[in-house]
C-alpha cells in the first residue's frame, strides 16, 4: 500500500542513525510497506561510492539488505578487503561479487540513482519519498509513521474502490511530476 524510497550514503552518520528507525518502520508496516533503497554517495564521503558498489554487487546475489547492515555497521572501513570478507560471511559467490564490484553496469546504476535524486531536488542524505511525499533527514519515527498512516489510508481507499494492491503505487503516482523537494 505504501512505498518508501530512501536515498542514502553508507558513510553518512545521519543515514546510519536512521537505519534503526527504518527497521522499526519495516517491522511495524510489514505487508503494507515496500522500502526501495537508492544510492546517494555524497562528495564529502570519499568511500561511500565503493560501499554503494558493494551493496549493489551483493544485491545481484540476493543479499542487498544483509550487505547494507554490514556496511552501516562499520562505515569507516570501506575497503575492498572488507567487502570481500563481508561477501564471504554472507555466503556469496566471491568471484562473481568481485567482478560485480568493478562492473560498469553497477557504476551506471549509482549514476542513475544520483541523477534521479538530483531531478527530485534532494541535496543530501538521507532523503525519503513516501508515496511521493518528501521527508528529509534522520527524522524521528513519529514523523515517518504520521505520513505512512495517511498514505496507507489513501491507498486503502483505492483498494476498496477496486485498485489491486500491486497497482496502488502506480495509481498514486499517476500524473506526478518530478519537482524539486522543499
Amino acid at each position: 500500500l505504501v512505498t518508501m524510497v530512501e536515498f542514502s550514503d553508507f558513510q553518512c552518520p545521519f543515514c546510519k542513525r536512521v537505519t534503526g528507525t527504518v527497521d522499526e518502520i519495516k517491522e511495524q508496516y510489514k505487508g503494507d510497506l515496500r522500502v526501495v533503497f537508492r544510492q546517494r554517495p555524497l562528495p564529502m564521503h570519499p568511500e561511500a561510492r565503493e560501499g554503494a558498489k558493494a551493496a549493489l554487487a551483493a544485491h545481484r546475489q540476493g543479499k542487498f539488505w544483509e550487505m547494507h547492515d554490514k556496511l552501516f555497521g562499520d562505515p569507516a572501513d570501506m575497503t575492498k578487503a572488507t567487502f570481500m570478507r563481508y561477501a564471504q560471511e554472507l555466503g556469496l559467490d566471491t568471484a562473481m561479487f568481485e567482478l560485480d564490484l568493478d562492473s560498469a553496469e553497477i557504476v551506471q546504476m549509482i549514476k542513475d540513482d544520483e541523477a534521479t535524486a538530483d531531478r527530485l531536488g534532494t541535496r543530501g542524505a538521507p532523503a525519503f519519498f513516501i508515496n511521493g511525499r518528501f521527508i528529509s533527514g534522520a527524522q524521528p519515527l513519529e514523523n515517518f509513521t504520521a505520513i505512512i498512516d495517511e498514505e496507507k489510508a489513501k491507498a486503502q481507499k483505492l483498494v476498496d474502490a477496486g485498485t489491486p494492491r500491486a497497482g496502488v503505487y502506480d495509481k498514486i503516482m499517476e500524473g506526478a511530476e518530478e519537482k524539486p523537494g522543499p
